[in-house]
């Protein structure tokens, strides 16, 4: 090897370690811990974190607390790489026992890091985490506690809101009211707003009630009025409160439904204005959810117990491809009609159905029995209107008076329903010998002797 190539070599082995150097300082730099972080993360998660001088304590917790992120994202990596191989169930069973970064197990290593550097931005943002991932656990009403009591001016409290939306009532709707009441921070407001909106909603479709409608209004006009240009899941306050509206007007129960129309899947142009008079079953469903492929039988069922009744059942398919509904449709041989409405539009923005299969119940006089309802509750709808629908049909049946003669008459010929065989007089009775019977004792009376 000559000269030229022995200097070849050197200056490769350079270019290598510095590579190597560059990248090593770009995997601990906040930036791409903020961009390579899976979705279970949050958006602009660092972000804060990074800005403006910091403290020595305050730079290793933001150290801390990202190489805790990167390591549970490693371990998700790691799950979703190896559990596809695993073919039986035992063996994804075992898989998931084994690598999958359950969050009962991560979350006390981000609680120590709130109990190493209180006070710090990593320190809120790792109980922020307990509480976005490990719902309804002890170590998440703890950092409920902390985080509303230590954190209550910081704005990443928002990202709470949603959690605490799905947290057991009523704990989690005495914390965003006091994040709404208390957060000086109009974003931490406006999704304490809006979740609080959602909630009542959610309530409002089981059990109504004006009170109840009357409070949500009143979160609806704040969203509308002060909210209005916040961004809350990439939507505006505006837009939530005008579908909240929509929701409150035609969605809720004891409402007038809204007048939808359109051909279905097989080109008919159908109405839910053409179906006033009978009781009407909404059912949401989509190719890809299992639940909803296993409710179709029951549906099938209901469908066949009502035949020939005052009884509809409208199929909305959620799919985003139509042709991939239809033939969902021809292959189960699916009989009632199915309207075709992707669900990024009407279905979460109109009918606010997020998740499959959901049911909407309508009366004969097209108002709302059920909303978004499960199939048990659905089906126990649908029984008590058809027999309401019986019942009324009984009693608006009109009853003969005594004036009007006996309904059925003996040896009249023309008695009976039409096309019924005339009635034949009936013969009259014979006497039969009363039994024998020992003989009283004492006088006869007047009412023995007959």
């Amino acid at each position: 090897m000559g000269v030229h190539g022995l200097i070849l070599r050197v200056q490769a082995r350079l270019a290598w370690s510095l590579a190597g150097i560059w990248v090593c300082a770009a995997l601990s730099s906040p930036a791409f811990a903020q961009a390579g972080e899976s979705p279970e993360g949050f958006s602009g998660l660092d972000s804060s974190l990074s800005q403006g001088p910091t403290s020595q304590q305050e730079s290793e917790a933001r150290l801390t607390y990202q190489r805790l992120l990167r390591r549970r994202d490693s371990a998700l990596i790691q799950y979703n790489y190896i559990i596809p191989g695993k073919r039986t169930p035992s063996r994804r069973e075992e898989a998931f026992r084994q690598y999958y970064p359950h969050p009962k197990d991560w979350a006390p290593r981000f609680f120590q890091v709130h109990q190493d550097f209180p006070g710090t931005q990593a320190a809120g943002r790792s109980l922020v985490w307990i509480v976005r991932h490990w719902k309804n656990s002890d170590l998440d009403m703890e950092s409920r506690g902390i985080l509303l009591k230590e954190y209550l001016r910081q704005p990443f409290l928002y990202e709470i809101c949603h959690s605490l939306e799905r947290a057991h009532q009523p704990r989690g709707q005495q914390d965003l009211l006091f994040l709404f009441q208390h957060s000086p921070v109009d974003l931490v407001k406006a999704h304490a707003c809006q979740s609080l909106c959602e909630l009542g909603m959610d309530v409002l479709q089981t059990k109504g009630g004006d009170v109840l409608r009357k409070n949500i209004e009143q979160y609806v006009q704040l969203l509308d009025a002060r909210f209005s240009a916040i961004l809350i899941s990439n939507q505006a306050g505006a837009a939530w409160a005008a579908r909240y509206r929509l929701e409150l007007d035609h969605l809720s129960l004891g409402q007038k439904v809204l007048d939808w129309s359109g051909p279905d899947l097989d080109g008919t142009v159908r109405s839910l204005k053409d179906t006033r008079g009978s009781v009407v079953l909404l059912y949401f469903w989509k190719s890809s959810s299992r639940p909803a492929r296993l409710a179709l039988p029951h549906v099938r069922s209901l469908a066949n117990k009502y035949a020939g009744k005052p009884f509809q059942v409208f199929g909305i398919s959620a799919d985003l491809n139509a042709s991939k509904a239809k033939r969902w449709q021809d292959a189960l041989q699916v009989k009632f009609p199915n309207w075709h409405v992707p669900s990024t539009a009407e279905t979460r923005g109109v009918w606010g159905v997020q998740s499959w299969p959901r049911f909407y119940v309508l009366s004969p006089k097209g108002r709302i029995l059920a909303a978004r309802a499960p199939w048990g509750e659905a089906k126990l709808a649908v029984q008590h209107a058809m027999d309401d629908i019986a019942r009324n049909a009984v009693i608006d049946a009109p009853i003969p008076s005594p004036n009007d003669g006996p309904v059925i008459t003996n040896g009249d010929e023309n008695s009976g329903p039409p096309g019924s065989k005339p009635n034949k007089p009936i013969p009259a009775a014979k006497e039969k010998a009363l039994p024998k019977g020992p003989k009283p004792k004492g006088p006869l009376r007047r009412s023995d002797s007959r």
